[in-house]
């Protein structure tokens, strides 16, 4: 999620009501969608395990922009700890779950900048080429610019990341350029493509 760059697509991130704190303590705005086969919900602590076990895979930390590849023990935890407070309309990250076994599988969110959100996501190896990542796109696609004023989304992925290019086409998104990215927590630059869908556009489909 850009705070999260994710998995199988590389760099993207990810969230509507603002936490607040009353006495000290914070108060996490929850947010829940829906799609035939997920839920998109604010993550919980409890969702911490299964979170470390998908970012400290390599097949998902070295397609992303900003997930360290060796993975901070108990990451999982404080990354959470964070996207629940920086949680807003504008800036968003969710926990993807299965409807049917309730399992944690991958992680989606955008952030809004300059009136454009950049989305962003990661899925678990053990459920890729299932549709899930596009399933999650096209909801979260539909919430931002029902809930939001963003007036186009948009998302980045490393050219050699084809499956990711596949779910942000399947998506909606159009190809716009492709540009070489300095990617300090991959110590290197990558082609990586630039992807975009205005709310025209959206409203088209």
């Amino acid at each position: 999620m850009v705070v999260f760059a994710p998995g199988r697509p590389c760099a993207h991130q990810a969230f509507e009501e603002e936490t607040k704190s009353y006495g000290g303590e914070i108060a996490v705005d929850l947010l829940e969608l829906s799609t035939e086969r997920l839920r998109l919900r604010t993550p919980r602590i409890e969702d911490a395990d299964a979170i470390q076990s998908i970012v400290t895979d390599p097949r998902v930390a070295l397609t992303t922009a900003s997930i360290p590849h060796p993975y901070p023990d108990d990451g999982a935890r404080g990354f959470i700890l964070h996207v629940q407070s920086v949680a807003s309309r504008d800036r968003r990250n969710l926990a993807m779950v299965l409807l049917d076994r309730k399992d944690v599988i991958g992680m989606i969110g955008y952030q809004i900048k300059d009136m454009e959100a950049e989305l962003a996501y990661i899925v678990s190896p053990v459920h890729w080429r299932r549709g899930y990542a596009t399933e999650a796109c096209r909801e979260i696609i539909a919430y931002i610019f029902g809930a939001t004023e963003a007036e186009a989304v948009t998302a980045r992925a490393m050219t050699a990341n084809t499956a990711s290019e596949a779910v942000l086409r399947k998506a909606g998104l159009r190809w716009q350029s492709e540009l070489p990215v300095v990617l300090p927590v991959r110590s290197g630059t990558f082609p990586t493509s630039c992807w975009r869908l205005s709310r025209d556009e959206f409203q088209r489909l």
